[in-house]
């Protein structure tokens, strides 16, 4: 029962510890992704924690509009940035038009009130919802809820001030003149199609390229410069605790045969087995021919300079005496220490090439682990010290940063392309095309994530993390 209860708290540490630290470089990433596209003045209508789900915690910011909020499924993050997606824009701006003059009307109002199908209706009330220029409206009396798989029948114009500005804009004012609440007619500035034209500027497929190339690689920047940041806090600022070639020890291990026989931690070693010890390198050669000879040694030390010696033998299954190198800390200036922060990046990059080199790839992933593992791993780190776990973290951040820089449809180098395509052809990926890579991606990620995960559970299995 004891050794259950030990083995549970384990796995929660692992568990807290790791999701502490993958959330922390999640939510960098995607903090990244969203005040890049407030900056490029898209609306941001959702940034939440977590894959989308429909059980999650949140709370709308009447200030900026965005709900945020935490869901269940921890194992990523997104922002719901307006226009992401290239949608059909036919008959968009006549359904807006009409949506705004009555301010709440049904598919069927408004495909009557257009002329148009009500297919056609829904598809641009569709569009026009994912630029935020719409908002459906869910009646709880009928049973709706916005997690349904299918939209409502009603829908509302959002609130606009007198300059057309929802909450979602900067430079919104609601008490201003001519403004209208949700769900209100709403007088438009100007005619339908400048309208559609000025509600598009407020989307990412609207904005300058430069601005959608920063809203998209904001994530991978922020990741990589929070790494390297770290890493050159550890460096430079906390310093890192280095093994010293001295023949003192630097820790006895509890209940080993070291502390058994006595020894402690400063004691300076001044000969095993007649040989003598100037150095760890010499202590540590000596105690390897001991483990591999007599298992036998006769240690001579010197403790507030007085000489003493004591004997220890290694039983038939021990392999350790219970003794380590000193340590000491060690800072490093400042632009060494960012020197050394790059080279570890570069490192990591060429790791992260690696795996599309087919010789290479499974020994890459072979060395790498998943979630389970990250987790582990910082619950190790923690029981380190603070350094060590930053130090993972500085790591897993900048992972992520690489990984996502991998051209998957599925990841930000993805998006990328897809705009680099769009700059050099002038024309955009087609959305079938775009579907079929994503699942391409998805099914090559998913392939990644479970042979990190096999790999994982046959090192924790024989004690290997």
């Amino acid at each position: 029962m004891m050794e259950f209860a030990q083995g549970l708290t384990s796995a929660l540490q692992a568990v807290f510890w790791g999701l502490l630290l993958l959330l922390f470089c999640l939510f960098v990433h995607e903090l990244a992704h969203y005040l890049a596209a407030r900056w490029s003045g898209i609306r941001v209508t959702e940034f939440f924690m977590g894959m989308p789900c429909r059980y999650r915690l949140s709370w709308r910011d009447k200030k900026v509009g965005t709900e945020f909020g935490i869901t269940p499924l921890l194992l990523g993050g997104y922002n719901r940035i307006s226009g992401l997606v290239s949608l059909p824009e036919e008959h968009c701006a006549q359904v807006l038009a009409y949506l705004s003059a009555h301010g709440t009307a049904s598919v069927a109002q408004i495909a009557s009130g257009c002329g148009i199908t009500p297919d056609e209706a829904l598809d641009a009330l569709t569009t026009l919802a994912d630029w935020a220029s719409v908002v459906p409206f869910y009646d709880p009396a009928k049973g709706e809820h916005p997690s349904q798989s299918t939209y409502p029948e009603l829908w509302m114009s959002p609130a606009r001030d007198a300059n057309g500005l929802t909450v979602y804009d900067a430079g919104h004012d609601f008490s201003t003149e001519g403004s209208s609440a949700e769900g209100e007619p709403y007088a438009l500035p100007c005619d339908p199609a400048s309208f559609l034209e000025r509600e598009r500027t407020h989307t990412f497929l609207g904005v300058s390229m430069p601005r959608r190339f920063a809203v998209v690689l904001a994530g991978v920047a922020a990741n990589i410069c929070c790494g390297l940041l770290l890493l050159a806090l550890i460096f430079s600022g906390i310093g890192m605790d280095v093994s010293v070639d001295k023949n003192v020890l630097g820790a006895v291990e509890q209940g080993s045969l070291a502390e058994q026989a006595g020894l402690q931690a400063g004691d300076e070693i001044v000969d095993i087995n007649g040989t003598a010890c100037a150095s760890w390198t010499d202590v540590s050669a000596a105690l390897d021919v001991v483990r591999e000879g007599s298992r036998t040694a006769e240690l001579s030390y010197l403790r507030d300079g007085v000489r003493h010696t004591v004997q220890m033998t290694l039983p038939q299954d021990a392999y350790y005496f219970g003794v380590s190198a000193p340590v000491e800390r060690m800072r490093l200036p400042f632009v060494e220490g960012v020197k050394l922060s790059f080279s570890m990046a570069g490192q990591m990059v060429s790791t992260v090439a690696r795996l599309f080199v087919p010789t290479q790839a499974i020994e890459v992933l072979d060395q790498s682990s998943s979630v389970v593992g990250v987790s582990v791993m910082a619950a190790t780190a923690i029981q380190s010290g603070l350094t060590t776990y930053l130090y993972l973290m500085a790591a897993v951040s900048l992972s992520l940063g690489f990984m996502n820089l991998l051209p998957l449809a599925f990841l930000d180098g993805g998006k990328a392309v897809f705009l680099l395509w769009e700059l050099i052809s002038r024309k955009t990926v087609p959305l079938k095309v775009q579907n079929v890579l994503t699942y391409v991606s998805l099914a090559f990620l998913g392939f990644i994530f479970l042979y990190t995960l096999r790999g994982d559970i046959v090192r924790i299995m024989t004690g290997g993390i």
